[in-house]
């Protein structure tokens, strides 16, 4: 996987990783939040094959989805955050609850990575999996079924 830059990544269960160095025919991949957070996970690979991976992150794995009207939106541990401003390649994302519950808790990415995040809520995490469910229950109820001939 390529950055929008251009520099090499490599993700592993939700995680991102950067290039650090090549040490022979191996290759040293750091967490993509080592430098801003200090996180020491650590991946080594050997062409397109990880050979040992240390898996000592100190954050959740983030992802990046789509909320049902098409806009990006960033989950982290049960808690979802919307895009909130875009200056170039930085972004600011606020918690779902920002508006509603006065939720603090935000994030600050640079090219789809996380260089700064607070996520101390003054709330529980959405349950989204049981809302949606829920929801597309709701929805087939709704939408009449064409008559069978």
């Amino acid at each position: 996987m390529l950055s929008e830059r251009g520099a090499r990544l490599l993700v592993l269960d939700g995680f991102k990783f950067r290039r650090q160095c090549d040490i022979g025919i191996k290759t040293r991949w750091w967490c993509s939040t080592h430098y801003n957070r200090g996180c020491r996970a650590v991946v080594y690979t050997i062409g397109p094959e990880a050979i040992h991976w240390k898996n000592m992150h100190n954050h959740p794995p983030a992802r990046l989805e789509q909320s049902a009207r098409g806009a990006p939106i960033i989950t982290i541990g049960g808690y979802r955050f919307s895009q909130h401003k875009r200056i170039g390649e930085k972004t600011r994302w606020f918690c779902g609850s920002h508006h509603s519950k006065r939720c603090k808790a935000v994030i600050y990415t640079i090219e789809d990575e996380i260089v700064k995040c607070n996520n101390t809520h003054n709330h529980p995490p959405t349950r989204r999996d049981s809302f949606f469910t829920s929801y597309e229950v709701m929805r087939r109820r709704e939408v009449p079924t064409p008559p069978s001939q």
